[in-house]
């Protein structure tokens, strides 16, 4: 498991100073980047090839609201793996009280650009993956 560390920022809550609804897959995007860079792996490289990997499932659950300055951990896992797609699952946590504030799961497929159809994951990120 992967842990990325941040604050909640003024521009993620709306006007009841709790963050914004789709804040928390901005959160699991942003630890899933920062593990891909933790591990010098890029996927512009991925992009360049001709790739393209589509979010086709979001889900959240917020179970606590978050605030301007709340220092959060975004606990990310790759939690299954498939040979044209792949999910990852996080826990956003507020560090303060440990409290599990929401989880989000987002499902990534691959598709080559021009195409409709989907395709195998990238031989070197299906590697990285597992």
């Amino acid at each position: 498991m992967f842990k990325h560390t941040r604050s909640v920022y003024l521009k993620e809550t709306d006007a009841t100073g709790v963050i914004y609804f789709t804040s928390l897959f901005q959160y699991a995007l942003e630890a899933f980047e920062s593990y891909l860079h933790s591990k010098n792996f890029s996927l512009s490289e991925v992009f360049d090839k001709g790739y393209l990997m589509p979010i086709v499932h979001a889900e959240a659950d917020y179970k606590a609201p978050l605030r301007v300055g709340n220092l959060i951990a975004i606990h990310l896992a790759i939690s299954h793996v498939g040979v044209k797609s792949f999910s990852m699952s996080s826990q956003i946590e507020l560090t303060s009280t440990k409290q599990i504030a929401g989880s989000v799961k987002i499902v990534h497929a691959f598709v080559r650009q021009g195409e409709k159809e989907s395709c195998p994951i990238p031989s070197d990120l299906l590697q990285f993956l597992q």
